[in-house]
């Protein structure tokens, strides 16, 4: 199987585990890293992505705090 460096949207929310329109709002606030070829396509590259999840990531750490009484 070919490991592609860059993908296209949809291999990119694929790839995360997200949604199409959430790659769309990221690229619009410029939130997720792309690369914009011409006025329309775009490409993320697949090292970029494990960055910037790594970068977003809590860890798989959630802190819950116990409340006194429960």
């Amino acid at each position: 199987m070919e490991t592609r460096k860059w993908l296209n949207i949809r291999q990119a929310a694929e790839y995360v585990g997200m949604s199409v329109a959430f790659f769309r709002k990221g690229v619009r606030q410029r939130s997720v890293p792309h690369a914009r070829i011409g006025t329309k396509s775009l490409r993320f590259d697949r090292e970029a992505l494990d960055s910037w999840i790594e970068g977003h990531s809590s860890g798989g750490e959630i802190d819950y705090r116990k409340q006194e009484g429960r």
